[in-house]
C-alpha cells in the first residue's frame, strides 16, 4: 500500500484501527475509486470526500469491503456527489 498517495492515511491520524481495519478500507476506497472512475492517488476533493466516507462507514464497525464500498456510494449519491 502507498500511503504517501493515498488521501485515506492521512485521515487516519486522527482514529485508531489495526492494520487489517486499515487493508480493509485501502481496498474499499479503492473500490470506490474505480466505480466512480477515479485515480485512487489523486488529492482531489471527491478522492477526499470519499476518504471521509470510507472512515465513516469503518468507524461503526463495517469490515466487509464490498460492503463498505456499497455504503460509501449509497452515502455519495444520497449527497449528489455520485458521479458514475
Amino acid at each position: 500500500m502507498d500511503g504517501g498517495r493515498m488521501p485515506l492515511s492521512r485521515f487516519l491520524k486522527e482514529a485508531a484501527f489495526d492494520p487489517e481495519a486499515i487493508g480493509v478500507m485501502h481496498s474499499a476506497f479503492m473500490a470506490v475509486c474505480d466505480s466512480l472512475q477515479l485515480s485512487g492517488g489523486r488529492n482531489d476533493t471527491m478522492t477526499q470526500i470519499i476518504a471521509r466516507n470510507v472512515i465513516d462507514v469503518a468507524r461503526r464497525g463495517e469490515r466487509d469491503p464490498q460492503r463498505i464500498h456499497d455504503l460509501v456510494l449509497v452515502a455519495l449519491k444520497g449527497t449528489g456527489q455520485h458521479s458514475a
